[in-house]
């Protein structure tokens, strides 16, 4: 009985190679740059704090104590306690969850909702084009903060509409990206020769532009995050997010306002956390960026 011989395809093989290969250069990219992984080591912190919130902190977060309400930094708290006597580090701890899951469900949102509309645009050209961009422009007329209060005023309070509203923002970005990505790459002579085999639109534009448009995607997905915790917690402090007693970083600096004077603890961990955040997602993106452009490949 004979034995079988399987034979690897050579471009399924080559596309691995090459995927790998990017990967690599990308790591090597990133591991140059001290100042992304400082910003890596931030992201991995806040998902550590996310995931792991019931071990890390020593406090319930609504656990209440007035005798020990407005303590300050001590051992026994180390962010001190708010008005309800309630443990600030564990607080933020729990908050991170708020903001990981918003930044990540509106940058995902606002990813899909901007490449249908950016792959539509640039793929067919005319007068799909032209209509989705105007829509896409009448979008960007409109400051995102402004748009988001509209949305959840709309809507109502909530995380699943805070979400939805801060990922409306974000889909213009995403459109303008992947339409300028595919105008570059459609007319290139491997897209003729998959349309002369008889590949469907859908089949070329998954299978054969997107995946040339990933760099950019990726490096913007980056920065929404920051955009969307950004956000999440303005619409909170202002009333239109989550709502307390939601240990949400937003919801916890309107809570503390009117205490600020006295008690500064209680606003500013949780403003340091969203500007440590914020600040790691903007190093790393900007290191990312760095990395996937190869005008910068030695």
């Amino acid at each position: 009985m004979g034995t079988a011989n399987v034979r690897i395809s050579p471009s399924l093989e080559f596309g691995a190679v090459k995927k790998e290969g990017m990967l690599r250069q990308t790591w090597k990219g990133l591991k140059k740059n001290k100042l992304a992984m400082v910003g890596l080591v931030l992201i991995i912190l806040l998902i550590i704090m996310a995931v792991f919130a019931d071990v890390i902190a020593p406090y319930g977060v609504d656990d209440q104590d007035l005798t020990q309400k407005f303590q300050p930094p001590s051992m026994e708290h180390i962010f001190g306690t708010d008005d309800f006597g309630r443990d600030v580090f564990s607080r933020v701890i729990y908050g991170s969850r708020y903001s990981l899951a918003i930044g990540a469900c509106a940058a995902i949102l606002s990813a899909a909702v901007g490449m249908i509309i950016g792959s539509v645009a640039g793929f067919y050209g005319g007068k799909a084009d032209n209509i989705l961009m105007r829509l896409i422009d009448i979008m960007l007329a409109i400051p995102s903060t402004l748009l988001g209060i509209s949305i959840v005023a709309a809507l109502g309070n909530g995380i699943r509409n805070v979400i939805i509203a801060v990922a409306i923002g974000a889909v213009p970005a995403y459109a303008r990206i992947v339409r300028a990505s595919i105008l570059s790459v459609k007319e290139q002579e491997y897209i003729e020769a998959a349309r002369s085999i008889g590949a469907s639109d859908l089949r070329i534009i998954m299978r054969h532009i997107l995946p040339n448009c990933l760099a950019p995607i990726i490096v913007q997905i980056t920065m929404s995050v920051a955009k969307a915790i950004l956000e999440a917690s303005a619409l909170s402090f202002i009333g239109l997010g989550v709502q307390p007693p939601s240990a949400e970083w937003g919801a916890m600096l309107s809570a503390a306002r009117p205490y600020f004077r006295s008690y500064w603890w209680v606003m500013t961990f949780p403003g340091l956390a969203i500007m440590m955040i914020i600040f790691g997602l903007n190093l790393f993106g900007d290191g990312l960026r760095d990395a996937l452009d190869p005008k910068l490949k030695s």
